[in-house]
């Protein structure tokens, strides 16, 4: 199903406006993003690292049907990196996390416990987050 178009109403032309019930508010409020392009999917939240050092997993709930560009992913680092690290969502394959566009993480960008925010750029997870304490 394709989102919707919203319309807004203008009784003096006699046009119908979109009616917004409360329960899709609420439905639209409690959902999570799955990389559909559907009623009710909203802002991503965030997910604890489930992988090892490089090799970052996280498991969203609902799980996201594909990536998709743009969209910023948030997750808690259990272990930090030592090169360059991968994160693998939902089962969807490992994507490379770059900074400052297109290079490598360092050893200590990702520090073990730091919330990281990455965006899908259509290519690679591109670090938004500060680097970790070892990287400082």
């Amino acid at each position: 199903m394709a989102k919707t178009n919203f319309v807004d109403g203008n009784p003096a032309e006699q046009i119908e406006g979109t009616i917004v019930t409360a329960a899709f508010l609420n439905a639209l409020n409690n959902h999570r993003h799955r990389g559909l392009a559907e009623d009710g999917d909203g802002a991503i939240d965030y997910a604890a690292d489930t992988g090892s050092a490089d090799a970052y997993a996280i498991a969203l709930s609902p799980a996201l049907a594909a990536h998709v560009t743009g969209m910023p992913i948030s997750f808690k680092a259990a272990n930090a990196n030592t090169g360059a690290a991968t994160l693998n969502v939902d089962g969807l394959g490992a994507v490379a996390i770059k900074k400052n566009v297109n290079k490598d993480l360092s050893a200590g960008d990702i520090a073990a416990g730091q919330i990281i925010i990455v965006v899908y750029d259509g290519t690679y997870f591109q670090m938004i987050s500060w680097p970790g304490a070892g990287a400082l």
